[in-house]
C-alpha cells in the first residue's frame, strides 16, 4: 500500500457555541476549524474558520490550498496529514 508522505499539517474541527455568556443557547451552535502547519518543529496557525456546520468549515479550509484533495477530513476531531 502506498501512503502519501506526511506534510506536517493538522486540522482540528470542534463544536463552538456562538452566543454570548448569559444569553439563551437555542439554535446558536456551530463548528470551528483550525489549520496548523509545522515549521521548523513549531506549529503555526495558518487558518481559522467558524461556520454553521462542518461541511461549510471544511470547504473554507480547503479553499486555502493547504489541504490536498486526497486527504479526508473528519467531521469532528483532529486530522493529521
Amino acid at each position: 500500500m502506498n501512503d502519501p508522505t506526511k506534510l506536517g499539517r493538522r486540522v482540528v474541527i470542534k463544536a463552538k457555541t456562538k452566543s454570548k455568556a448569559g444569553k439563551d443557547h437555542s439554535g446558536s451552535s456551530g463548528k470551528e476549524g483550525v489549520l496548523y502547519v509545522t515549521v521548523e518543529g513549531q506549529e503555526v496557525e495558518k487558518a481559522r474558520v467558524a461556520g454553521p456546520n462542518s461541511k461549510f468549515v471544511q470547504r473554507k479550509l480547503r479553499s486555502t490550498g493547504l489541504i490536498p484533495t486526497y486527504v479526508t477530513l473528519k467531521n469532528y476531531g483532529e486530522t493529521v496529514f
